[in-house]
């Protein structure tokens, strides 16, 4: 009997970093929208009302929410801007599986994860330094951003650079 083979074309293998990046994307948005949650309910005044990672004396939400840092201007919670952010990461991280959009989409996935490490960065500070309590949320969000900005370096910068690299490989 005579033997076919069918020959498959050339397919380069996608790396997992846009799925990785929409995942903590998410991630980063689900914590946010529980930070403001926990934002609204610390400042609505129930006297009830204890975070649950109010731990010692070192890691204490509360602190930190009823900051005047934890607000972009009264009553409106930076942790909306951090939602808002990570819905565009998850959208340009989809826009980046797709070939027409993947260049684009790196580098704004590239420009608003190094925003976002910059802001942890700065309020990590703020933490540390203005009000000397550590806010487990936030350093959870921190996480986020620094990996989202690895699995972002890690991103193929183009079509024809992947394609090299697989010719050598």
């Amino acid at each position: 009997p005579m033997e076919t083979t069918a020959t498959l074309p050339n397919r380069t293998k996608s790396k997992p970093g846009n799925g990785i990046i929409s995942m903590l994307s998410l991630a980063g948005t689900l914590i946010s929208l529980f930070q403001t949650r926990q934002f609204f309910e610390t400042r609505s005044g129930m006297a009830a009302f204890k975070s649950f990672c109010n731990i010692g004396s070192s890691f204490d939400c509360t602190a930190i929410e009823m900051s005047p840092y934890a607000e972009l201007f009264k009553g409106f919670p930076l942790s909306v801007v951090a939602v808002a952010g990570y819905l565009t990461i998850f959208m340009l991280s989809l826009f980046a599986m797709s070939d027409a959009y993947k260049s684009a989409s790196r580098k704004f996935i590239l420009a608003f994860s190094g925003i976002a490490v910059l802001f942890s960065a700065s309020y990590l500070y703020i933490m540390i330094g203005l009000i000397g309590k550590l806010c487990l949320l936030c350093l959870c969000v921190d996480a986020v951003n620094v990996l989202l900005l690895v699995f972002a370096l890690r991103l193929p910068a183009d079509d024809e650079h992947a394609r090299s690299r697989m010719s050598f490989n």
